[in-house]
């Protein structure tokens, strides 16, 4: 006799178990709204457990479930979820607020026009954001301006346009989307390239279009790649298009890119028309890029440089040095982080610790300050470290300090003494975080490191953090004060074996009211990687490759009983009811679609139109006559 395992069993009971009696919420339904509102802005996911609770809940929870959505064109359901808002007696699209593209090179000819019906039937949308690559179909681009002319546009792309896509299936290749009357409503610009290869000749003359035709642009963002190994890029200079009042007043700037797209004269012309007077963040590559900013940003709060070799640090202590007032703004979080190369010995290693020409301007509003230093390929000693006159001067110049983060030295695991309790003196602050750096670790082709190594000496096993919490602690000056620090600890490696936890602590440790120290460590276990859900195992196969799959899983799992092998029977098992779960699934919709003729029809379009019911936008009418009207017509 054949066995079923538990899942298989539990899943026959589901499908002739009877139907559930029916539940009825008897509380208003202005109140049961705004129970739905909180559970959309806290726990989204779980509407679309509430939905299934009765009736009454379904209508409250559907405007909510589709206010934001997601249209993914490698996912099956991103198509299916399209062809059910394109459906003309669709009421769904008067819900939607939010509409994120994902995947757009992968989508057809076809679902772009799906895609073009869908936007004409969003009668409110405020927000649409793609990503993938820049230009989408022109005829998508002016459906935007012409249904939604008061939405806003994000988009955050690896390229600006689909050069790159051979398929004939796929759309040519266009330029309209930078000079498109659509770009009014552009309001975040995200660009991140992933070589040179992707800023191709006349990469900077598109941009500056796209600038020139968005002057509700806020917020321009152009990242660089993962590690850019094929050098800089300089692109001519158009400062003659720069000198034009149509730029757009940006308050978030980020250039991490190295290579270099805008010159020093054609920000100083952008910032000239006042460009930089809303500007609230900025991150910028060189230092020498912060030049152009300079008294033109009243309105900064975040400054971060990522230093490269610390270029151009004595040039812009030249230009910040005359200056008075404050020449940055009232910069809260300063961030100043080297990336160096291996092979680099710059002098940077040697003067800029702390950027003091930056902090002498900035550090009096100063609440929180990160600087941390950290190399491509391998770990390289001779990192500037902060030293005792810098620590001493810092607490000074800056009292509003409540985030520290700062690099440390620890050779042959002995603790820098002096150092940890200068970190006391820095009375206000309440998290400390300490990346620390071994110099004399193994695998640096040093004959001392490489014996001690094979003595069993391995330095990151053997440092006493505890002793170190101490030290600071013991350093405090008031006793207040020892319950209120946070310090955590961050053991510094190869760039690559620390990049998916570079920003997580691997220890963290505090003092209780009590007096006991708590510890707490970084989970390094390797957790296993999520099975594949059965519908992305099995929704894109065909019926014949499907029946096939079943089959051979059949014969398999009757070969697997007279072995009598535990482990690979339940993965056969599991597998089997997966597939059972897939042909239910398209059975029903088979039903359905030869029912009502469609697949992608909803219960909620059935019932309005059913009963005639046309809710407002937002939120089902609360009327009782309705909900009379439901109950009668439809038993959950």
């Amino acid at each position: 006799m054949r066995r079923w395992p538990e899942k298989q069993k539990s899943l026959l009971w589901a499908q002739n178990s009877r139907p559930r009696r029916q539940t009825k919420i008897s509380i208003p339904y202005d109140v049961l709204d705004k129970v739905v509102y909180h559970v959309f802005v806290g726990h989204r996911g779980d509407l679309l457990k509430l939905c299934r609770v009765c009736i009454v809940a379904y209508f409250a929870c559907i405007p909510w479930i589709y206010r934001i959505i997601t249209i993914d064109f490698s996912d099956h359901l991103g198509r299916v979820l399209l062809q059910r808002l394109s459906k003309v007696y669709s009421n769904l699209p008067v819900f939607v607020r939010t509409i994120a593209l994902k995947s757009c090179d992968q989508a057809t000819t076809a679902e772009w026009r799906l895609l073009d019906k869908t936007l004409a039937q969003v009668t409110r949308l405020q927000e649409l954001s793609w990503d993938d690559y820049a230009a989408l179909p022109e005829f998508v681009l002016d459906s935007i301006h012409f249904h939604h002319p008061k939405s806003r546009i994000r988009t955050r792309v690896t390229q600006m346009f689909a050069g790159q896509i051979a398929s004939t299936s796929r759309l040519p290749p266009t330029r309209y989307f930078f000079t498109s009357p659509v770009l009014e409503h552009l309001t975040s610009f995200d660009f991140s390239a992933q070589s040179n290869a992707l800023l191709y000749d006349d990469f900077k003359g598109d941009l500056v279009d796209l600038l020139k035709s968005a002057p509700n642009l806020g917020v321009l963002r152009i990242y660089r790649g993962p590690v850019e190994n094929d050098g800089r890029k300089f692109f001519p200079e158009l400062l003659s298009r720069f000198r034009t009042p149509r730029l757009p007043q940006l308050e978030v700037l980020y250039l991490t890119i190295r290579s270099v797209i805008f010159t020093r004269m054609e920000l100083n012309a952008w910032g000239v028309q006042d460009g930089w007077s809303k500007l609230q963040y900025l991150m910028l590559s060189r230092a020498t890029d912060l030049i152009p900013f300079i008294s033109r940003v009243p309105r900064l709060t975040y400054l971060n440089i990522l230093a490269d070799k610390g270029e151009g640090m004595e040039e812009l202590t030249e230009h910040l040095e005359p200056c008075t007032g404050a020449p940055l703004g009232r910069v809260r979080t300063l961030v100043y982080n080297h990336f160096m190369d291996a092979d680099d010995q710059s002098n940077a290693r040697i003067m800029h610790a702390l950027p003091w020409s930056i902090l002498d301007k900035t550090a009096r509003t100063l609440t929180k300050y990160t600087s941390w230093h950290q190399p491509y390929e391998v770990f390289w000693p001779g990192f500037a470290m902060p030293n005792l006159f810098d620590l001493g001067l810092f607490p000074g110049k800056s009292p509003a300090l409540t985030d520290l983060t700062l690099d440390i030295c620890v050779l042959y695991n002995l603790w820098p003494r002096e150092v940890l309790r200068q970190l006391a003196a820095f009375q206000n602050v309440r998290r400390l975080r300490l990346y620390v750096h071994q110099p004399m670790q193994p695998g640096l082709d040093n004959f001392l490191v490489d014996m001690l190594h094979q003595n069993g000496w391995h330095p990151a096993e053997d440092l006493d953090f505890r002793g170190a919490f101490q030290i600071i602690i013991a350093a405090q000056a008031k006793p207040s004060h020892k319950q209120k620090l946070l310090v955590e600890f961050k053991l510094v490696r190869d760039y690559k074996n620390m990049e998916s936890h570079i920003h997580d602590p691997d220890w963290r440790l505090y003092m209780t009211k009590t007096g006991h120290i708590v510890i707490s460590r970084r989970n390094t276990r390797q957790e296993p990687e999520p099975n594949i859900s059965p519908r992305k195992k099995y929704a894109n196969l065909s019926s014949r490759e499907l029946k096939n799959r079943q089959q051979t899983l059949r014969s398999l799992i009757d070969i697997g009983h007279r072995v009598q092998n535990s482990r690979e029977m339940k993965k056969l098992d599991d597998d089997w009811v997966d597939i059972i779960i897939e042909i239910t699934r398209r059975n029903k919709i088979a039903i359905l679609e030869k029912k009502y003729g469609d697949a992608t029809f909803t219960l909620y379009d059935k019932w309005t139109a059913k009963n005639k019911i046309y809710p407002y936008v937002g939120s089902l009418p609360a009327t009782h006559s309705v909900l009379a009207c439901l109950f009668r017509s439809v038993s959950v």
